[in-house]
């Protein structure tokens, strides 16, 4: 079962109660696991919309870090956005219901950064492992973490 599947399954068994959350339209997507339960929404929902704001991540800086693949945020958050093209080369943004915001990226371990030859080669973004988390506030570190890999403490 993957995690699309157990929240759907949460939220009809009644262990998710979205009423219990502010009501925001704009964070329409749900994730609940035995870390807690998260409305949110991503910059590729807001993307999709185009009568909405893009989500305001200005401001955000490095509040942590979390070792995972991929596609385990590809899974969770969606496609990512193009990076900097200097020092990142892939990025999420995310709006939780509360209205604070939060950013996952890689930071200067990929192939913008490093290139594809030389002693410092960097990693396909399929391959990169480290990630950083930015926010204004660092409960989101948290938040992200238990919304990506849940299984870790």
């Amino acid at each position: 079962m993957n995690r699309k599947q157990s929240v759907m399954g949460k939220m009809e068994e009644g262990v998710f109660d979205s009423n219990k959350m502010e009501d925001n339209e704009r964070c329409k997507s749900y994730i609940g696991n035995n870390k807690g339960s998260w409305r949110f929404t991503t910059h590729g929902q807001v993307e999709m919309n185009s009568d909405e704001a893009p989500i305001d991540v200005s401001g955000t800086s490095l509040v942590g870090e979390m070792e995972c693949s991929f596609y385990d945020i590809l899974e969770t958050f969606g496609r990512p956005e193009a990076g900097d093209e200097y020092k990142i080369d892939a990025h999420w943004s995310i709006e939780f219901v509360d209205g604070l915001v939060a950013t996952i990226y890689n930071w200067k371990n990929g192939l913008n950064y490093h290139g594809a030859i030389g002693k410092y080669h960097g990693s396909q973004i399929t391959d990169i492992t480290e990630w950083h988390i930015g926010g204004k506030d660092s409960v989101v570190v948290d938040r992200i973490k238990g919304m990506v890999i849940p299984d870790i403490d």
